[in-house]
């Protein structure tokens, strides 16, 4: 049987999918170079293939991948049209949905209920219809059994960690990150480099959770002189 492994957090993306004034709901996805990666590090990219065909008006796309012993076995799904580029968007959606029925990125159907509260992320108002910007990342993802146990998404604007149900005095990982995106927001709204930030906060303080709550701090106090 074929076993395609976990997605890693860099392969992770997350978009905006709906805006209120409140906040915005957010979604976990995969793109289409992610299942074209795992596929070929799987079974070798000699070994799989696909195609694309159109049923009674939906674009269907199928993976086939050769089984020795059987020969060539196909699974495959239809796909959606997306904002942009119809055409082609509607052959990636349907590649990766083709992909899912391989198990490539299934986890992402455990994803919990993601939103950023209007307070940690940027929202704007034209016209009455709100959007935001903001660009989301995964910077921890733990998959058993291709169920989603443990997860932490960051808006990369503001550095603020958007969910997480990681246990933190455990997960240094999880600081170090958070760190990293505090001291990044902080050097884009000053002349100072993140690297610059970073040691501010280590000549303060010795953990990396007091290093992560000043940097925070540090990046609320820009954001204040900003609404003045």
């Amino acid at each position: 049987m074929i076993k395609f492994r976990d997605l890693r957090a860099d392969e992770v993306e997350c978009r905006v999918q709906s805006v209120t004034a409140k906040g915005c709901t957010l979604l976990l996805y995969k793109n289409a170079r992610c299942d074209m990666n795992i596929l070929d590090e799987t079974v070798g990219a000699e070994h799989w293939q696909r195609k694309h065909y159109d049923c009674k008006g939906n674009l269907f796309c199928e993976i086939g991948i050769y089984v020795d012993g059987i020969g060539w076995v196909w699974k495959g799904d239809c796909g959606n049209e997306s904002n942009m580029q119809k055409e082609k968007g509607e052959a990636s959606d349907s590649f990766k949905r083709a992909g899912f029925n391989w198990g490539i990125g299934r986890e992402l159907y455990t994803s919990p209920f993601l939103y950023a509260k209007a307070d940690t992320c940027n929202i704007s108002n034209k016209k009455n219809r709100y959007s935001c910007s903001d660009k989301f990342i995964v910077t921890h993802i733990k998959v058993d059994n291709k169920v989603i146990t443990e997860l932490t998404v960051v808006d990369k604007n503001t550095g603020k960690t958007i969910y997480s149900n990681v246990n933190r005095a455990d997960n240094q990982r999880h600081y170090d990150l958070e760190i990293k995106n505090y001291a990044a927001v902080l050097a884009r709204n000053s002349d100072k480099t993140a690297e610059d930030w970073i040691k501010a906060a280590q000549a303060k303080y010795k953990t990396a959770k007091a290093q992560s709550d000043l940097l925070a701090k540090w990046v609320k106090e820009i954001e204040q002189r900003k609404e003045v």
